[in-house]
């Protein structure tokens, strides 16, 4: 049984009590950054976001060779779920640079992979076009940090049907122009920035 989610059953955690820690303070710390993932997910959300965290860590004792399909195959799974691979990527930088702080020898592993994930959305979106998209977003919501947050979830779930990780962009962005959750102004901006970074990604 996962140590940190029931729902999860046998999905594979950590033993070492630092390597645990490590899991619940990189879970926080992602929270706190995606106020998404509260809003939409909830508790059960963050029990699964620890679960996958928890299963992230135990990736560092496999060869790259190994390690990096299974990331990849995370992706795909929650991408499809409204949960673009960008957060995966932030889920394991966050995760390598909190173990580095502590010395834990998989953190070079984390930051590899989330530097891997970054790579595949540059082939489709530069950093430069990424960054666009969150400040596009902020602007037409007049709410800077989460509006720019918002706006980056949009381009990475965009990407991410480039990428083959999920046949649509559907499941994040219908939820995010959910008219009963959302006021018209933030569902304007969801459509629009969409459209901006679906041309962006289909340029040559």
């Amino acid at each position: 049984m996962n140590p940190f989610n029931p729902e999860a059953g046998d999905v594979p955690a950590p033993t070492d009590p630092a390597e645990l820690a490590l899991v619940r303070r990189a879970s926080a710390v992602v929270w706190r950054a995606v106020p998404y993932l509260a809003w939409r997910y909830g508790e059960r959300g963050r029990r699964f976001g620890l679960s996958d965290g928890a299963w992230l860590v135990t990736l560092s004792r496999l060869p790259e060779a190994a390690r990096i399909p299974q990331v990849e195959w995370l992706a795909s799974v929650l991408a499809p779920r409204g949960m673009p691979s960008c957060l995966l990527e932030t889920q394991l930088l966050v995760t390598g640079r909190l173990g580095r702080r502590g010395r834990w020898r998989g953190a070079n592993v984390m930051e590899g992979a989330a530097r891997h994930l970054g790579d595949l959305r540059r082939r489709h979106l530069d950093d430069a076009a990424f960054a666009e998209a969150g400040r596009r977003f902020a602007r037409q919501v007049d709410h800077p940090r989460i509006g720019a947050g918002t706006g980056r979830l949009v381009a990475s779930a965009v990407v991410d049907v480039a990428l083959g990780f999920s046949p649509s962009a559907a499941p994040l962005v219908d939820w995010l122009a959910d008219p009963t959750i959302f006021p018209p102004s933030w569902r304007d901006a969801v459509v629009r920035t969409r459209t901006w970074v679906e041309a962006a990604v289909g340029r040559p």
